[in-house]
């Protein structure tokens, strides 16, 4: 069963929208904000920001939309970019909470380890979408 496009989410695809466009806005400097409040890089902020422009497209666009295996492809695409800069490049010192009782770096550790999870885990959805998105192409033009 495929959701029609009058079904879409509308506020809520706009506002997924919104959001991401302003993050865009952010990390292109049409928008500034405090750097003391900005903990990463603005490409960083970019790819979070069409991470959540893609969302709001995918509602709108819905499931039946030749579009919508890319754009998933793209928006985890952007969440394994995120997770392998989590992982790889940032400071997570001044990362909050974590397991009671154990040291800072065991929980830096252990956060880099689930971001790298994620990245994993979102590169294999990635590729699964661009198979998608080939598979339904071809057929498309048969």
């Amino acid at each position: 069963m495929t959701q029609s496009t009058e079904n879409a989410p509308w506020p809520l695809a706009v506002l997924t929208l919104l959001a991401g466009a302003m993050l865009i806005a952010i990390a292109a400097g049409w928008l500034t904000v405090d750097p003391n409040d900005v903990h990463a890089p603005m490409w960083v902020i970019g790819a979070v920001g069409l991470v959540f422009a893609g969302a709001g497209l995918l509602m709108l666009l819905g499931p039946e939309s030749m579009l919508h295996h890319w754009l998933a492809a793209l928006m985890l695409a952007g969440f394994a970019a995120v997770g392998i800069w989590a992982t790889l490049i940032s400071d997570l010192q001044n990362l909050q909470g974590g397991l009671p009782f154990v040291s800072q770096e065991t929980n830096v550790l252990f956060a880099r380890g689930l971001f790298g999870f994620g990245a994993v885990i979102s590169l294999a959805l990635c590729g699964y979408a661009i198979k998608l998105a080939l598979a339904s192409r071809e057929a498309s033009s048969s």
